[in-house]
């Protein structure tokens, strides 16, 4: 059985969508706190490249209607390189940032949130071990 992913249906490239409250402030804290720029905007979205397939849409309204509830949304996931310093920039721009842990082998992750309370996950892997001192 062929997947979608395999057949012409779907082509890779992933949109992640955030729901926000106020879509102008959230851009400008999304760009100064990720280091992104916004590569496209339309009425209700506006869209930051993450990689060549990837793109992060935040939107200020659900399915384009105004009277509609801005769902709570999954966890946004990022990966790092070198996710010491991920999480030494993020703490040192004022960003309340949950403590960095390891959960399984060279695998580590923190959560941090968005002005809407949106969780975000880094995660990365570490090598050396004497890196990481926090």
């Amino acid at each position: 059985m062929m997947g979608l992913f395999n057949h012409t249906l779907l082509n890779g490239n992933v949109v992640i969508w955030h729901y926000v409250k106020d879509l102008q402030r959230s851009v400008a804290w999304y760009a100064e706190i990720l280091g992104i720029q916004p590569v496209d905007q339309i009425d209700v979205a506006c869209f930051f490249k993450i990689n060549a397939h990837t793109k992060l849409a935040l939107s200020n309204r659900f399915k384009a209607e105004e009277n509609n509830g801005l769902p709570v949304s999954a966890v946004l996931d990022l990966q790092s390189d070198d996710i010491c310093s991920a999480y030494r920039m993020l703490k040192d721009k004022g960003v309340d940032v949950e403590e960095l842990t390891n959960p399984l082998l060279t695998y580590h992750e923190f959560y941090f949130t968005d002005l809407d309370y949106n969780q975000i996950r880094v995660h990365g892997f570490v090598q050396n071990k004497e890196g990481i001192g926090m």
